[in-house]
């Protein structure tokens, strides 16, 4: 009869052997000794495949305080009375 490689590994786990020699004994990778005995792999250990990161979009954020905005005839119209207005009083200090 032949045993399987989970239940010859944890046999010989129980006959005192640690992973490593049990992998010698088996001709197999640490790895897969570790997987047959439920041996949790550390985090450290496993492959480092990161997947692209998915982000929301997000509006830029700009200064528009020194970029001149787009405005309606009307505004223009009431910034330029304004303008004006600044400016006469200004001429009568």
């Amino acid at each position: 009869m032949e045993l399987t490689g989970t239940v010859l590994a944890k046999s010989l786990k129980l006959s005192g052997q640690n992973p490593a020699q049990i992998a010698q004994a088996m001709g197999t990778d640490i790895k897969t000794i570790d997987g047959y005995l439920s041996i949790p792999v550390p985090v450290a250990a496993m492959p480092t495949t990161k997947a692209p990161a998915v982000t929301a979009a997000k509006p830029a954020v700009t200064d528009t305080s020194a970029t001149p905005q787009p405005s309606s005839p009307a505004e223009e119209a009431a910034e330029s009375a304004a303008q004006k207005a600044t400016e006469t009083l200004q001429g009568k200090k």
